[in-house]
Formats: structure tokens, sequence, C-alpha cells
């Protein structure tokens, strides 16, 4: 198999997109290899810099932005959130890229030069409301952020059809079995 792939998972807080990328990645890490981003928001319970996220500050972050070192980048309740050019730099040809990308930027990203004549493949990750809404409480978010969150994935719903694939997550192991399947059809 190649290692010529970009993999793009979006969707709305509480889709699963880290979890499935994560487990994806432990699964089949000898040909997959995950991109991990960049954000300014503080580390949640486990969470570690350099394997969940590059942990910056905004002034780190604007810094790299002012220097045109972002594929994309978004702001998320205040903070930053994006990815680097050389972290998919970094595994690009050597192992397929795993990567998330927010989905008010999905339909810009699928048109940049970087990613023309390159082997993308994006999948929209979603769930109904209710699973979002219990998966949100699980990490201890407030009521308040909760109703904002599903408020906002009404609207980031409008990007699936930028994507290859929209895909329902109920079962997170289905999941990534399905989405392996899906690559190795391509």
């Amino acid at each position: 198999m190649k290692n010529d792939k970009i993999i793009i998972f979006c969707g709305p807080s509480g889709a699963g997109k880290t979890t499935i990328m994560r487990r994806f990645c432990e699964k089949y890490g000898d040909i997959y290899a995950k991109c991990v981003s960049c954000t300014t928001r503080q580390k949640r319970e486990g969470e570690e810099d350099k394997l969940d996220y590059y942990f910056l500050d905004k002034n780190e972050f604007e810094d790299k932005i002012s220097k045109g070192e972002f594929v994309e980048y978004n702001t998320f309740d205040g903070e930053y959130y994006g990815t680097l050019y050389s972290e998919i730099e970094k595994y690009y040809m050597k192992k397929n890229c795993v990567m998330i990308v927010d989905p008010f930027s999905i339909c810009r990203v699928r048109e940049l030069d970087f990613f023309k004549n390159k082997n993308l493949m994006t999948f929209f990750l979603d769930a109904d409301d209710e699973v979002l809404k219990k998966r949100l409480e699980r990490r201890g978010e407030t009521q308040s952020e909760i109703d904002r969150k599903l408020l906002r994935a009404r609207n980031e719903r409008r990007s699936a059809p930028c994507c290859d694939y929209v895909v329902f997550v109920e079962s997170l192991d289905e999941v990534v079995d399905k989405i392996y399947k899906v690559l190795n059809q391509r």
C-alpha cells in the first residue's frame, strides 16, 4: 500500500473525532500517523502536550499565523485550533496522514493548492444530538456549553456535503473498521 493518503475527519463537538483518530492510528499505526493539531485551550484531564495537541499560548499561535505556518486554523469558544503544514510534511509519503479540521474550514481546505494532486479523503463524523449531549456531559461540560455546542452542530452539519463520506458514529470501534475498509477500497 502506498503511503500517500491524507485523511481528514471533521464534525461537531462530541462526535468522536479525536477518539476515532486515536483508535484508528493505534490500530493501524504501521501505515497511518496522527497529525497533532495546535490549540490555545487548556488541557483536559488525561491529555498530553505533543500527543493530543500542541498546547500553545495565544502569542505563539498568532506568531505562527503571521508566518503562514498553518494549513488551516479557526477559533472556537475564544480559543484557537489549527494544523501546521510541518505536521503533515513530517509524515506525508512515509505514512498516511490522519488529521482533524474544523467543519467550517473543510470546504476551503479541500481547495487549497497544498492538497492539489494529493490523495485526500474527507470524512464528516456525526451523531444525533442526544448522543452528542451525553458525550459532552461525560467531558464535564456545563449545560450552557452543551447548548451552545449543539446549536453550533446544526450549523456545522451544513459542511457535510463538502466531505467524501458522512459517517454516523454509534460504536467507535465499528466506525474505525468501517473507515479502514473505505480507505482500502480506494
